[in-house]
């Protein structure tokens, strides 16, 4: 399958349309950065959000920033895409929310069409002083991904995080799944995810609650259904100080 560069902006927004996607991605108005394969597409910023994006050879590299005490109305669009058939991408994301802000990120990967294909996607993530974020992630998958994602994420004193990943359209295939989240004093954690395995998929998901502040707490919610000849691992661990609360 071949594709022209001038035609995967348009590809991707019809991708949106089919799989009923939230198509405010690609208005000028929003935070947003558009990835297909090493390359990207698009990159808008607003007020009180920074966003930069470095190419390689096999994927892209993205530093966001989010000023203190911002609260955004509107979620900041994180797309990544692959249109072809095989190959590789690795897509980092560095995000840094300051002290008192409030954001929604809304990430999708879009790989349709993949038969033979490994996507690594690394998420780091800082989460500042009474700070809340939501970190929305959603996959559309051909018949071929093989997937490896790991997300570490700090919460400081106060702050809220709030994470949910979901592939249950298309199939897993292989999927290696793993969020580690570290906790400061009175901060909380929501960790939720749903995938649905079928045919010969093969899944292994861990997620982990680090309670290391005082009077800190989490929660952890893990719905997989598994079916044919399918396998599936599922680990789910929360540690914490006597001092703290955790919920799991």
């Amino acid at each position: 399958m071949t594709i022209r560069i001038n035609d995967e902006y348009r590809v991707l927004i019809n991708l949106y349309k089919r799989e009923g996607l939230d198509l405010s991605l690609f208005e000028k108005r929003m935070a947003a950065v558009i990835i297909n394969g090493s390359r990207i597409l698009h990159l808008n910023t607003v007020e009180g959000v920074s966003i930069e994006g470095s190419e390689a050879e096999d994927g892209v590299t993205a530093e966001i920033k989010i000023e203190e005490g911002v609260k955004l109305p509107f979620p900041i669009h994180l797309c990544t895409g692959f249109l072809r058939n095989e190959g590789f991408q690795k897509v980092i994301f560095n995000i840094n929310v300051g002290a008192d802000a409030e954001v929604r990120f809304l990430s999708h990967c879009i790989f349709p069409y993949a038969k033979n294909f490994t996507h690594e996607a690394i998420a780091r993530i800082k989460v500042g002083k009474n700070a809340i974020v939501t970190y929305d992630d959603t996959h559309v998958h051909g018949e071929g991904v093989r997937m490896i994602s790991k997300s570490d994420v700090e919460v400081l004193d106060g702050g809220r995080y709030i994470g949910r990943f979901s592939l249950t359209k298309h199939r897993a295939k292989e999927l290696k799944f793993e969020t580690n989240v570290k906790l400061g004093n009175y901060s909380s954690a929501e960790i939720s995810s749903k995938v649905k395995a079928v045919r010969d998929d093969n899944v292994e998901m861990k997620e982990v609650l680090s309670l290391e502040g005082s009077y800190s707490r989490g929660r952890i919610k893990s719905i997989v259904i598994a079916s044919d000849e399918a396998r599936v691992n599922v680990i789910n661990e929360v540690y914490g100080l006597e001092s703290t609360q955790r919920d799991m």
